[in-house]
C-alpha cells in the first residue's frame, strides 16, 4: 500500500488532464449522474468566466488512483470528465458538420478518443464504468455521421448522458453564430484545456483514495453520501475489496430497476432504519461509519446490503416472483401499501420479512 507522502496535488486544466492521460471509471463507481440543471450551469459558468476573461476558472477536485493498464482509475470527479468530454464532443460535432474536418479531427485525437494501429479498435481516452461506457463511445464519441451513433438509450444514466449532449448542443448552436464562431469554439476548447482547473489528486492506492476522499467532504466540498459509505466500505475491505465491490455492484444494479428519485439513498436509509431504528438522513453516514469500522463488517454489511436489495425492489415491484412463496393475498396487501404511497413503511417490511417466515 501507497504512503500519503506518494500521494500528488496539482492545479490543472480539465482538458489537460483528458489530453495526457488515458482515465477509466471503475465498474463499482456509479453511473453518469448529473441532470439538466448541473449540465447547463458547468455550461454557463464556463462561458460567463470567458466572457469576463477570468485567466481561470476552477470547477472542484478529480481524485485518480494508478493501475496496472495504463491507464489511470478516476476514484471521484468523472460526473465532471464525462461532461466535459461531452462539450468538447460536442464542438467536434460542430466542426464536422461545417466540414471543418482537420479541426474535428484534432480534437478528436487529442482529447475523445484514438484508434489502435493493427485493429482499428477505438480507444476513449475517458472509458466510463461498464453500465455505460457502450452507450457514451457510440452517442458522444463517434462521429455524427457514424450509423451507431444512433444507438437507443437502456438506463436511466444513458438517458441523462442524451439529455446532456443534447443540451450541449443547442448551447453550441447558439455559441457558434456570426463570422467569428469558429475563433469563439477553439477558445473554449483552449480554456477547457488550461484554464478550467480542478485540484487533481493522484494517489498509489484504492485504500488513499478513499482516505481523500472522505476527507475533501470534511474540508467542505459535497460529496453523495452514497459515495461516502461506498469508499469507507472499499477503504476497510482490504484484501477483500473484490468481494465488496461486487456486492455493491449488484446492489446498484438491482435498485437501478426502481423508478424513483435517489433509490440508492433512500434504500440504504429504510435498511438502515429496519435493523437500528429511525434514522434521519443527515445522520446516516455518521452513524453506519461508526458502527460498521472493521473488515469483516464491511463485507458482512455489503453482502447484506446486496441480499436486501433483492428484497426491497420486490416491496416496490409487487409482479416479482419473490411473492410467489406468500400466496396472491399477501402480494394483494403489498399492491394496496403501494397503491396508497406508503413509502416510510418500507423499514418496517424489510424487517418483518428478515425475522418471519
Amino acid at each position: 500500500m501507497g504512503t500519503l507522502s506518494a500521494i500528488a496535488i496539482e492545479l490543472e486544466g480539465i482538458g489537460r488532464i483528458l489530453l495526457n492521460q488515458n482515465l477509466s471509471v471503475p465498474v463499482y463507481q456509479r453511473s453518469y449522474a448529473w441532470e439538466d440543471e448541473h449540465v447547463t450551469d458547468l455550461f454557463n459558468d464556463i462561458n460567463n468566466a470567458m466572457r469576463d476573461a477570468a485567466n481561470e476558472y476552477f470547477i472542484g477536485s478529480i481524485v485518480t488512483t494508478k493501475n496496472q493498464a495504463a491507464r489511470a482509475e478516476v476514484a471521484d470527479g468523472q460526473q465532471r470528465l464525462a461532461t466535459v468530454t461531452i462539450l468538447l464532443a460536442a464542438i467536434r460535432d460542430y466542426f464536422y458538420e461545417t466540414n471543418d474536418k482537420e479541426r474535428a479531427q484534432s480534437i478528436t485525437s487529442d482529447v475523445l478518443h484514438k484508434k489502435e494501429l493493427k485493429t482499428l479498435t477505438l480507444i476513449p481516452k475517458l472509458q466510463l464504468n461498464d453500465a455505460d461506457n457502450d452507450f457514451f463511445v457510440n452517442r458522444i464519441l463517434l462521429p455524427p455521421d457514424d450509423p451507431k451513433r444512433s444507438v437507443n438509450p437502456t438506463k436511466p444514466s444513458h438517458i441523462r448522458i442524451d439529455r446532456a449532449a443534447t443540451l450541449i448542443r443547442k448551447q453550441i448552436g447558439s455559441l457558434a453564430t456570426g463570422r467569428d464562431a469558429t475563433e469563439r469554439l477553439t477558445d473554449l476548447v483552449q480554456y477547457l484545456t488550461d484554464s478550467v482547473k480542478v485540484i487533481w489528486v493522484r494517489v498509489p492506492d484504492d485504500t488513499n483514495a478513499f482516505t481523500i476522499f472522505e476527507t475533501l467532504n470534511d474540508r467542505g466540498l459535497t460529496l453523495a453520501i452514497t459515495d461516502l459509505l461506498k469508499n469507507h466500505l472499499f477503504g476497510l475491505a482490504g484484501n477483500r475489496l473484490g468481494e465488496v465491490q461486487r456486492s455493491w455492484v449488484s446492489m446498484i444494479s438491482t435498485l437501478e430497476a426502481i423508478e424513483e428519485d435517489n433509490i440508492i439513498l433512500t434504500y440504504l436509509r429504510h435498511y438502515w432504519s429496519s435493523r437500528h431504528g429511525l434514522i434521519r438522513e443527515k445522520d446516516l453516514y455518521a452513524d453506519i461509519k461508526k458502527r460498521v469500522n472493521n473488515q469483516v463488517r464491511a463485507v458482512s454489511f455489503a453482502s447484506e446490503l446486496e441480499r436486501n436489495a433483492h428484497i426491497y425492489a420486490a416491496v416496490v415491484n409487487t409482479t416479482d416472483s419473490y411473492w410467489a412463496k406468500y400466496g396472491d393475498t399477501c402480494r394483494k396487501h403489498m399492491e394496496t401499501i403501494n397503491t396508497l404511497r406508503m413509502v416510510q413503511i418500507r423499514p418496517l417490511i424489510l424487517s418483518v420479512l428478515d425475522s418471519y417466515k
